[in-house]
């Protein structure tokens, strides 16, 4: 669990000048209390860690920094290993803060499991790599293929929302700790007109070419979100059966609306394209549309959650409006989470630090939480 932002000066998120440094070992690498992920992440490997894991819960409820250089593997052994360095015990204790450091490579599966750290740091110089769900088969029918590919979509949505998760207030950091300059960017830019414009052309100029790919994937993703939404939400047969969704079997009656506004949608979007068809392109955009209209609802759920941390920091007129303020920020990184997810997606650790995927690069002067917990007043 991240601990919640430090009160200070509203608006400012920023070490305290003058304050003493008092080194955190919530936030510090400690080689002593250590697991190393290298080589592929697979079944051996978590043979090889889970005594190490176990030894090290038992001895204290002290952090556990991990030690990441390794191309990924098995999503399901990333996994059986983050929940082994989560686990609370007989008297359940609460579980160990976990660290984790990027020291050259950190791939797929790996790449996830750095991002998923309470605390994530990468070594200058290493690479980051997010993809698509993939899957090696020598032989395959035509009705398999149907049947991996929908588990491969699966696949690539739970990793999407898991990124989410475990990585929206690294974010969500990056954006506060860029706010006091929002205002002067956006007087030096007038064609920007919201906080959320100046800091996300802000980042963008941080990012490297790498970055700058998956960052225009995803401003696409957020822009097809929205416009999907604003078409489907004006459907009068939609609204009245949202309305009446606390009824029994209506739900299915939403998702028949949902689908007949899309189809809807992606006919008034190709209207002038005669090569255009639903057999070619079409279902497979109409399906495409469900899950992001599915996502862009659940932006709006989970976004009371997300704020709650930053209320404290910010001045009693700001904290009305969080809200409305954080929702296109949350909605972003969604679509960023779900682009990392498609394709190929290498990229530098600055790279992953302003894009909020990891806290802090070694021997680098950025903004991170730990300088503001290690310099706030006594």
């Amino acid at each position: 669990m991240r601990p919640s932002p430090p009160k200070s000066q509203p608006g400012v998120l920023s070490p305290q000048q003058g304050s003493p440094e008092i080194k955190s070992p919530d936030y510090r690498p400690d080689p002593r209390r250590a697991v190393y992920v290298s080589g592929e992440i697979g079944p051996q490997l978590v043979s090889r860690l889970t005594p190490q894991i176990l030894i090290l819960c038992a001895d204290s409820r002290a952090p556990i920094t991990v030690y990441i250089d390794s191309p990924g593997g098995v999503i399901q052994s990333a996994d059986q290993i983050l929940s082994l360095l989560r686990s609370t015990d007989q008297d359940r204790s609460a579980p160990c803060r976990i660290i984790t450091v990027a020291t050259g490579f950190a791939g797929s599966a790996a790449a996830d499991f750095l991002a998923a750290g309470d605390y994530a740091i990468a070594f200058p110089g290493s690479l980051i790599h997010f993809h698509g769900a993939r899957t090696f088969r020598e032989e395959i029918t035509l009705e398999g293929a149907s049947g991996v590919a929908k588990g491969l979509k699966e696949s690539n949505n739970r990793r999407a929302l898991a990124l989410v998760k475990s990585a929206i207030q690294k974010f969500l950091f990056r954006y506060f700790s860029l706010r006091p300059s929002f205002g002067t960017f956006l007087r030096d830019h007038p064609d920007l007109r919201s906080n959320q414009d100046a800091f996300l052309n802000m980042v963008e100029a941080k990012l490297t070419p790498m970055g700058q790919r998956v960052f225009t994937k995803a401003l696409a993703r957020r822009k097809r979100y929205q416009s999907v939404f604003d078409y489907v939400s004006k459907s009068k047969p939609f609204i009245s059966a949202l309305k009446s969704r606390e009824r029994v079997g209506t739900r299915a009656k939403v998702h028949a609306e949902m689908l007949r506004a899309m189809v809807n949608f992606e006919l008034a979007s190709n209207r002038n394209d005669p090569d255009w068809s639903f057999t070619e392109t079409g279902l497979s955009q109409v399906a495409d549309d469900f899950v992001l209209v599915q996502e862009y609802i659940g932006h709006h759920q989970d976004i009371d959650g997300i704020c709650d941390p930053w209320r404290d920091f910010l001045g009693p007129d700001d904290q009305e409006k969080i809200t409305e303020e954080l929702l296109p920020l949350r909605m972003f990184f969604g679509a960023l989470c779900y682009a990392l997810q498609e394709e190929e997606n290498p990229m530098t650790a600055l790279d992953a630090f302003w894009l909020g995927l990891i806290d802090e690069v070694i021997d680098e002067d950025l903004p991170t939480e730990r300088t503001v917990i290690e310099q706030r007043p006594l």
